[in-house]
């Protein structure tokens, strides 16, 4: 599986390519990648791009002005053969758990951050079943308010899934509105792609 460090996530995206991010609207915001299609926000200032060429993952950001918000939206694949014949949750604890162990090894032990308020739980959302972490990366200056949510094809036998990690950058000392309500607005909208 793809693992994917989230604090540094944000710095790769926001300091990266920014000139390939195209701004969403009303006549763009339906995104069809090769597993899902959702519709993105189109309110206010949110941009889209496509990091790779297999159409696998898209990012979009929105740019306050002490904040940073972040929506990912990527198919992982299940390489492991052992993990292909677990069930969902099993996976989906497996991939949180490594992401945890990730953010412990390469932030926490190296005193870049610490982890506050780190919770795991699933979510029905329209009748489809979301893994969730939720957690807040506290540096010296910053703050990352993050969600992953985890949503598998079938609840067992799964080849991939697809993942969506939501993020609010701030100063320490900013308290910016909640802007989760968008994130979970998306996945209402999240549907698979028949092939």
């Amino acid at each position: 599986m793809k693992m994917v460090n989230s604090y540094f996530l944000i710095v790769l995206l926001l300091f990266g390519c920014a000139s390939s991010f195209v701004k969403i609207t009303r006549e763009t915001n339906l995104i069809t990648l090769n597993d899902v299609q959702f519709t993105a926000p189109d309110t206010g200032d949110w941009y889209i791009r496509y990091p790779g060429a297999k159409k696998d993952e898209a990012v979009l950001t929105k740019q306050l002005d002490q904040a940073s918000i972040i929506i990912v939206v990527a198919r992982n694949d299940i390489v492991d053969p052992q993990l292909k014949s677990k069930s969902a949750k099993e996976v989906a604890d497996d991939f949180r758990n490594h992401e945890k162990q990730i953010m412990i090894e390469q932030g926490v032990n190296k005193g870049l951050y610490t982890i506050k308020d780190l919770q795991m739980g699933e979510i029905d959302i329209q009748g489809q079943i979301f893994y969730t972490m939720d957690y807040v990366n506290v540096a010296k200056i910053s703050k990352v308010r993050a969600s992953l949510y985890l949503l598998f094809p079938s609840t067992a036998q799964n080849d991939y899934f697809i993942m969506t990690l939501f993020q609010e950058a701030t100063p320490i000392n900013v308290e910016i509105p909640d802007h989760k309500p968008v994130a979970v607005e998306l996945l209402k909208s999240l549907t698979f792609v028949k092939h």
